[in-house]
């Protein structure tokens, strides 16, 4: 076998390509972090009611109301069946984003589903579970 050599012990002007782009994915990344830190509850809020109103539009959340101190009643329509898992996450994640009006912090409800608002998951502590 060959020797073998440390990626980061080369000069730069050898350095492998990948190492440069992982480098400047990890940079880009930590400065996104820091920018969503210095976003405002407001604007977060907005961001999360403009999506609730796409979701509807695209069928994907049939009905949403809440009236505290009951759990907010969470129905999805029928396109929500027909997504992956990560957006569906993605999409309960901005109800709670709403519910929380934009700042940190879990709202527990039921997730239903839109013919016999049937229980289908729920999302508790930041964790989505569909059964």
């Amino acid at each position: 076998m060959g020797r073998r050599i440390s990626v980061l012990r080369l000069p730069p002007s050898r350095r492998p390509i990948a190492t440069h782009n992982a480098i400047l994915f990890l940079l880009t990344a930590s400065i996104l972090i820091l920018n969503l830190g210095e976003a405002s509850a407001g604007s977060l809020f907005e961001q999360c009611r403009d999506k609730l109103a796409q979701a509807r539009h695209l069928g994907l959340l049939a009905d949403f109301e809440w009236k505290p101190p009951r759990a907010p009643k969470v129905v999805v329509g029928r396109e929500f069946f027909r997504i992956p898992f990560e957006a569906k996450k993605e999409l309960v994640e901005t109800v709670n984003c709403y519910l929380v009006k934009g700042r940190r912090g879990y709202v527990n409800f039921p997730i239903l589903e839109w013919m016999n608002h049937r229980t289908i998951g729920e999302w508790r502590d930041g964790h989505l579970r569909i059964s």
